[in-house]
Formats: C-alpha cells, sequence, structure tokens
C-alpha cells in the first residue's frame, strides 16, 4: 500500500469513546438490586404458620441503641424463640401493639417468617397473630 501524503500523521495512540455504563456501574446496579429485593424475597419464601403457647418467663424486650427501635422476644412452652420487629415486606409497622397483645400462658396461631440461626443471632420474625379460641 501507498501512503498518502495528505493523510494525517498518527501519533499511535487510540483515542477511546467515553462509556456510558462500565462493568463497574452495571454490578454496583445489580448488587443494589439484590440487596433491595432480598429482604422481600426472604421474607416471603421462608413465611409459615404454627401455633404457640407463651412461656411464663418467654416475654423480653431487647433494647437498641440510638433510631434502630427494640426487639420484642417471645419464648414458647416448646422451647423456640422468636422476636418481633416493624417489617416493611408484609407491612407491619406496629410491632409493640402486637407485643403487648401477647398474654404469658395463651396460646396463639401466627404467622412469621425467617430461621432460628445461633450464628447471625436470628429468630424468626412473628408478624401476626391471633389467640386460639379454647
Amino acid at each position: 500500500m501507498i501512503a498518502d501524503d495528505n493523510a494525517p500523521i498518527s501519533s499511535g495512540t487510540v483515542k477511546k469513546t467515553p462509556r456510558k455504563w462500565t462493568l463497574k456501574k452495571v454490578g454496583l446496579l445489580a448488587l443494589l438490586a439484590i440487596v433491595i429485593w432480598y429482604g422481600p424475597c426472604h421474607a416471603y419464601s421462608t413465611s409459615f404458620e404454627t401455633t404457640i403457647t407463651i412461656a411464663e418467663d418467654g416475654k423480653t424486650i431487647k433494647r437498641v441503641g440510638g433510631d434502630e427501635g427494640d426487639t420484642y422476644l417471645i419464648r414458647t412452652e416448646s422451647g423456640d424463640s422468636y422476636k418481633i420487629e416493624d417489617n416493611w415486606s408484609h407491612w407491619q409497622n406496629r410491632s409493640f401493639d402486637l407485643y403487648s397483645d401477647l398474654k404469658v400462658g395463651h396460646t396463639y396461631n401466627i404467622e412469621a417468617y425467617g430461621w432460628r440461626s445461633g450464628f447471625w443471632s436470628s429468630f424468626p420474625n412473628i408478624y401476626a397473630a391471633e389467640e386460639e379460641v379454647q
């Protein structure tokens, strides 16, 4: 090929055009989507219903500093433990009212979600309870 005398001389560098979406931005967006959807997916995929009876010493309030709020813990006569916390996935924002309605020695049909994990110190969260008619 014959070189054209009028062609501009290249310095060997290629100018890159800026990309709007880099791999880093796409990765951060994907991570954000996972974080946002983890709560509702976990809450609905682990939901269950069961019947419990509150043990004599089965109501405890775990105080958390700052604006985090309190965690209300319930222990049953069978030895299972549950928490009652506000939960936007199940539209529960009255956890104290639910906790105060539960009476020691009474039996309730509850709706809850989650697992008990000693390593993570997590408990299933009760989001609805109805006293069982005897």
